[in-house]
């Protein structure tokens, strides 16, 4: 039986962190998103929430890893690897929907985001 080791829990500790973040905003705040991004058309509202409802799973896995003391890496390394081998594939597929849709976007947008393109 091994120990979860102290640099384990603080990565586990951030990613569910920053899930929980977002995962609010993409359940509870969804239409500010769209709004935000001046999307009110969009073809599919329910995706961003989810997206959140799955960052919310995360946040749970964490909790439940952080709030039991006698779990040990055995009992819980196969969940952390899924966990982080979630992450780019989900980079992947959400980085495809966001070049899908793309010609959507409006040039409002753009303009909001000036600043940050040269």
């Amino acid at each position: 039986m091994t120990e979860i080791k102290k640099l384990t829990k603080i990565a586990i500790l951030a990613y569910g962190g920053v899930s929980l973040i977002f995962g609010i905003l993409l359940v509870f705040l969804t239409d500010i998103f769209l709004a935000t991004l001046n999307m009110p058309t969009w073809q599919n509202p329910a995706h961003p929430r989810m997206f959140g409802a799955a960052l919310f799973l995360v946040t749970i896995f964490a909790l439940l890893v952080l709030l039991h003391k006698d779990w040990d890496w055995e009992k819980i390394k196969f969940a952390y690897e899924i966990l982080y081998l979630w992450a780019p594939i989900n980079i992947i597929i959400e980085a495809s929907v966001m070049a899908i849709n793309f010609p959507l976007l409006s040039t409002g947008l753009f303009l909001k985001l000036s600043w940050i393109l040269p």
